[in-house]
């Protein structure tokens, strides 16, 4: 008996530690949840809020994140910091709604080979407006 007992304990001890790291691995899969795309406009230098062009003004030789709005419209401005020379662009691939928060993208366009470019400081960023629904804006 004294046997049988001490192997069913063995078992029983070897199964729980088989078992022991299965029952961590439970697995969640997560999604993104539905992206809902955004209607947009690229805003022009000239027509950018006077407000606006004056932070984005102080703050374009570092890459910024800038957010305003006039309660009807939200203007989201992201630039790329001071560039050595002309010819960089910045363009948005993505601005989309999801899970009560707005998400932008952008990219920096470097200067395309051939293009006649100057040793100059330049300052890219771009600046899209929308309208103003409220949300917190994620820049990825």
């Amino acid at each position: 008996m004294k046997i049988k007992k001490q192997k069913v304990c063995q078992m029983l001890l070897m199964l729980g530690v088989f078992l022991l790291p299965l029952a961590g691995c439970v697995s969640k899969v997560q999604t993104e949840g539905e992206k809902k795309a955004i209607p947009f406009t690229v805003v022009k230098k000239e027509k950018i809020p006077k407000e606006l062009k004056e932070v984005i003004g102080k703050n374009q030789a570092s890459p910024f994140h800038i957010t305003y709005t006039d309660r009807e419209n939200l203007y989201i401005a992201e630039g790329y910091g001071t560039k050595p020379k002309t010819g960089y662009s910045v363009e948005v691939s993505g601005l989309y709604e999801m899970e009560g928060t707005i998400h932008i993208k952008t990219d920096l366009i470097g200067p395309e080979k051939g293009t006649k470019i100057k040793e100059s400081k330049t300052y890219p960023y771009i600046v899209v407006e929308t309208k103003d629904v409220g949300k917190r804006v994620v820049f990825d």
